[in-house]
């Protein structure tokens, strides 16, 4: 190696390093969906939904969302035209905001997870999107929060956005104060790292 064995080493090191193929960089998306309950809204101009695509469109990304008021995963998995648009639009990320109607209820993580599991899998299209889960914050009103947060935990294949230390002001324990809505949207934007 000669009389500098260190100094060999490291060029050899940086000759190996600068030989092997450039690491394949994921593309940032151009499109993503959002499907949800109540915090999403439909064209509540300050639901989530809302501030979520002004964010988006900030830096470039289409941003459609589509939600309904009081729904769980179940519902959304027995109305199929509930999410119809999303194989058309063929977003990168589809982000998925449910479970705060499911903490309402006492189902039990079990019941809760399968139905999670099988709407991330359904709109994953087999792995080929990116399946973003934003966890409800903490919010007074829903009795069985934790019992939510640990089936939604559990998910397989799924990007989990774990809000669940912020706690918002809501106007009635449940609903964000409609302004709050732009800091979860900035919240979910930086956790995404676009």
């Amino acid at each position: 190696m000669g009389k500098y064995p260190f100094f060999s080493c490291l060029v050899w090191v940086t000759l190996a390093l600068a030989a092997r193929p450039a690491m394949a960089q994921t593309a940032a998306p151009r499109r993503i969906a959002l499907i949800g309950d109540s915090h999403v809204g439909n064209d509540e101009a300050n639901a989530l939904g809302f501030q979520l695509a002004k964010l988006a469109k900030k830096r470039g990304i289409e941003l459609r969302y589509e939600g309904h008021n009081s729904t769980r995963a179940s519902h959304w998995l027995n109305r199929k035209k509930w999410a119809a648009w999303v194989a058309g639009f063929d977003p990168q990320i589809v982000i998925i905001n449910l479970g705060t109607n499911e903490a309402m209820l006492n189902k039990g993580v079990e019941k809760n997870a399968a139905s999670f599991q099988a709407l991330a899998d359904r709109l994953s299209d087999s792995g080929r999107r990116r399946i973003v889960w934003v966890m409800p914050p903490r919010l007074t009103k829903p009795k069985y929060l934790e019992s939510v947060w640990t089936a939604i935990r559990g998910l397989r294949g799924v990007t989990l956005l774990d809000l669940s230390e912020i706690s918002y002001p809501t106007r009635d324990g449940t609903h964000l104060r409609l302004a709050k809505y732009r800091f979860w949207a900035a919240d979910i934007f930086d956790k995404l790292d676009l």
